[in-house]
């Protein structure tokens, strides 16, 4: 900025500069989303069917009170013989609380 620039001025030149770049960008989101249209959809395969004696494989984000109780429950139904369910992965950023939930499992 010089001397003879006011702040009006230099805030009136950023402001222009951004709404030429945006500009831009909108030419390329554009073509980004007629090349994303383009592409063919892939469609999923239905699951396979749960046979009555298969396990239900289960994992567990976030081993605090909540996940917790998810815990014991599950391993509560299986222990009656309730249900046939594993619990075979845990997830938490809590390290003593994971651990606690893995010696539990």
């Amino acid at each position: 900025m010089t001397d003879t620039s006011s702040r009006r001025d230099f805030i009136q030149k950023a402001g222009a500069a951004a709404a030429f770049s945006s500009v831009l960008s909108i030419g390329r989101t554009n073509e980004l989303i007629a090349e994303a249209l383009a592409r063919p959809v892939r469609v999923a395969r239905p699951p396979e069917p749960i046979a009555p004696d298969d396990p239900v494989r289960i994992g567990v984000i976030g081993t605090g009170g909540m996940g917790t109780g998810h815990v014991d429950a599950f391993l509560g139904l299986a222990k009656q013989g309730k249900t046939n369910v594993q619990i075979v992965a845990l997830a938490d950023v809590c390290k003593p609380r994971l651990e606690a939930a893995k010696q539990k499992v």
